[in-house]
């Protein structure tokens, strides 16, 4: 079992499957920070970038997906001119030859970093014995009540992977993965699992531990024949010491709500999607505090997009009753481009300013939460907006209204906190469960 949290060097034979007859020696390395990396005795024939190279690793069958050259180098030795070739790869699949864009398999299992502290829950357990030289350990699976999710056809559980090493004779280590298990109605391609689910399941983890996940473990096929997938993650902080009490939700508080929650985060995927990217693109790249303000600024604007009512009047009413009308209105003799210009600004004219959406979604969040991110001032609003103009426009006039960056990142983190809270919502979490530890684990951003 190939972890994504764990790197190795592995030396084999590689060939393209429409060449099987030209197979060359060489070496894989991954690591998550670097990727995929296949360094070759000699050239992969015909293509560049090629799409599949199949390998035998250590006798294990794998798949590299979606490679390109890096280098070529010509060796000049005693037996001759050599040439050596470097290739990265996208995906590597362990366990099989295969096309991953086009077969199927009825099984993911998929485990993410902290996956084990979130659930709480003490798999191996030793059994009291009345014989003080006998010692009988046991593993006890997670009770997991499985989760229909109709937004993919497709159900999900929480399972468990047990491996034993060492000798029986004098020591022996049992280790325990747990996962989620999604097994859709019929068989998809491994790209549904991947974008449809470990993308979606890492958000909602995100969301409710309170701090970036990862995947550490993806697996697909099915029971007792699963391939291993990897791929780089170069943005990977696992912080090792994030500890349970720290997590905003964990899950034996929500176990009974399990199967809503994440039923309502897939069902409202779509409808949210665009302020949901945004938002966890936000949390995972808050590098630059400008890009990290003026990201989630957008993504309040297109939550209320999503969230309801955008319009100061009814749309066939403004279309003719005042679109039309100051159309008309522009003067004739201006520069074509210039009255486009005007009319394409017409048209989206009826649309809610940012000023009035972030007005209206202000007005949902409790007036303590408000406080907690110091957006309680009557002026807050046009404090954001000017900034969100400044970094947009760049004038002098509205250069006398930007905060220095530190500022900046406490209004961006207070509009991360608000987000937040209003997906929270979505996901049918009740306020009860996690407004107490949300502010105590966000308070630090603030005082």
């Amino acid at each position: 079992m190939d972890r994504l949290d764990k790197s190795f060097l592995r030396k084999g034979v590689f060939w393209l499957p429409e060449s099987d007859g030209h197979k060359l020696s060489g070496e894989l390395r991954f690591d998550q920070n670097n990727g995929i990396n296949l360094a070759l005795h000699g050239v992969l024939l015909h293509t560049e970038s090629p799409r599949l190279i199949y390998g035998i690793l250590e006798g294990k069958a794998c798949t590299l997906f979606k490679s390109y050259q890096k280098s070529t180098l010509a060796h000049y030795g005693s037996g001759g001119t050599q040439q050596l070739s470097e290739y990265s790869a996208n995906y590597v699949f362990l366990g099989a030859h295969f096309d991953p864009e086009t077969e199927t398999h009825p099984v993911m299992l998929v485990s993410f970093n902290h996956f084990d502290e979130w659930l709480h829950h003490i798999a191996f357990k030793y059994l009291p014995q009345t014989d003080n030289y006998k010692k009988i350990a046991c593993f006890d699976p997670y009770p997991s009540p499985t989760a229909r999710l109709d937004a993919i056809n497709a159900n999900l559980s929480i399972g468990h992977n047990v491996q034993m090493s060492g000798s029986s004779f004098s020591s022996m280590t049992w280790t325990g993965t747990v996962m989620f298990k999604v097994e859709p109605d019929s068989s998809q391609p491994f790209f549904f699992y991947f974008e449809d689910c470990v993308t979606h399941l890492q958000q909602l983890l995100t969301l409710l531990i309170g701090r970036p996940m990862f995947p550490t473990l993806i697996q697909i096929g099915k029971r007792n024949d699963y391939k291993d997938v990897l791929f780089a993650q170069p943005d990977a902080d696992r912080q090792s010491n994030f500890s349970f009490v720290q997590m905003v939700i964990k899950y034996p508080e929500i176990q009974h709500l399990w199967p809503s929650v994440v039923a309502n985060w897939f069902d409202n995927l779509q409808k949210f999607e665009s302020a949901r990217t945004l938002l966890f693109g936000a949390i995972y790249f808050n590098h630059n505090v400008e890009l990290y303000f003026l990201t989630l600024i957008q993504a309040l604007e297109s939550y209320s997009r999503s969230a309801g009512s955008a319009h100061y009047m009814a749309e066939e009413d403004y279309r003719t009753q005042v679109y039309a009308t100051v159309v008309k209105a522009i003067p004739s003799g201006i520069d074509d481009s210039l009255r486009e210009s005007l009319k394409n600004k017409l048209k989206y004219g009826n649309e809610f300013s940012l000023r009035k959406r972030l007005k209206l979604l202000f007005e949902q969040i409790p007036p303590d939460l408000l406080n907690l991110v110091r957006f309680s001032d009557p002026n807050i609003i046009s404090v954001l907006v000017n900034n969100r103009n400044y970094l947009t426009h760049y004038t002098d006039e509205l250069k006398l209204h930007y905060v220095k960056p530190l500022a900046l990142w406490v209004l961006a983190k207070g509009m991360e906190t608000i987000l937040l809270y209003l997906f929270f919502q979505a996901a049918g979490v009740p306020d009860n469960k996690f407004m107490a530890q949300f502010k105590q684990e966000r308070r630090v951003f603030f005082s």
